[in-house]
């Protein structure tokens, strides 16, 4: 099984490290890949073999689930301005999983 990132929702991802080789026995029937991003595309390709060399690859994408973005840690008390009237807060920036943040 060969597999290889075709595309993501979040165009800041570096797909260039996601793809690879995977070598299976006769007698296996499933495998699980780790590491992929969310929201991004996969093309896998795979092949059999016997003795006479290799058949026909069969090539088939799949996209990975989005994931809702996740937010920093806030300390409780962090204001950085109160008056009567108003409140200003620090604002951190959530961190995308798999599609771009709006």
């Amino acid at each position: 099984i060969s597999f290889k990132a075709v595309s993501s929702f979040d165009p800041e991802l570096d797909l260039s490290n996601q793809s690879g080789k995977v070598l299976k026995h006769v007698n296996e029937s499933s495998h699980i890949f780790l590491g992929l991003y969310p929201g991004s595309t996969y093309s896998f390709s795979l092949r059999a073999s016997t003795a006479k060399g290799y058949g026909p690859p069969v090539i088939t994408q799949f996209t990975t689930k989005i994931s809702a973005p996740s937010m920093p840690a806030y300390d409780q008390e962090t204001s950085l301005n109160q008056t009567d009237s108003t409140v200003t807060v620090l604002l951190k920036p959530a961190q995308s999983r798999g599609a771009p943040v709006r």
